[in-house]
């Protein structure tokens, strides 16, 4: 626990953090039929990358989402870079939507979402890009302060994901 900072703020933190990204994502992706892939592609990333947060840690998993966000357009470091630059996880899902660089998998909006976790939650200042957040996550102890509040963020906006965003067909 960080000194000064009680584990039910953290959890508050969590939570709260974890209620304004789903309500942006459905705000932002709500249009049922328009937005059904991203929707259902947002939903499976909330509930795989769990996992692979729980037994890899925050820099595989973010390494992992920055390559897979990449296209033939656009890197995952400038797509997820847009999160560094934007106050609100709205905003960063309006940008994203608007220019066309969400795809169906939504792992942009899913590591848009841990970027965001990772700065207002843990030991992460002042990254001036996706690649200064791995380097402070590697340094010391703090990759694992960092996981132990961003596992807590995950397990919400997983809960919250299955709550509002409907199953895909099949499921």
């Amino acid at each position: 626990m960080v000194v000064g900072v009680s584990s039910v703020q953290v959890r508050d933190g969590v939570l709260d953090l974890a209620v304004e990204c789903i309500t942006a994502f459905n705000k932002v992706f709500g249009d049922r039929d328009g937005d059904k892939e991203v929707r259902s592609g947002f939903r499976s990333r909330c509930r795989d990358m769990l996992t692979d947060l729980y037994y890899n840690g925050s820099t595989y998993v973010l390494s992992y989402i920055l390559s897979k966000s990449s296209d033939k357009n656009e890197t995952g470091l400038s797509k997820l870079g847009i999160a560094l630059g934007s106050n609100s996880i709205e905003d960063v899902f309006r940008k994203l939507k608007e220019s066309g660089k969400v795809s169906n998998e939504a792992y942009e909006l899913y590591g848009a979402c841990l970027v965001k976790a990772l700065i207002k939650l843990s030991t992460i200042s002042k990254a001036g890009t996706l690649i200064d957040v791995i380097n402070q996550l590697n340094a010391g102890n703090a990759e694992l302060l960092a996981d132990n509040k961003l596992l807590l963020f995950a397990v919400q906006l997983k809960r919250l994901a299955e709550a509002s965003i409907e199953k895909p067909t099949g499921d």
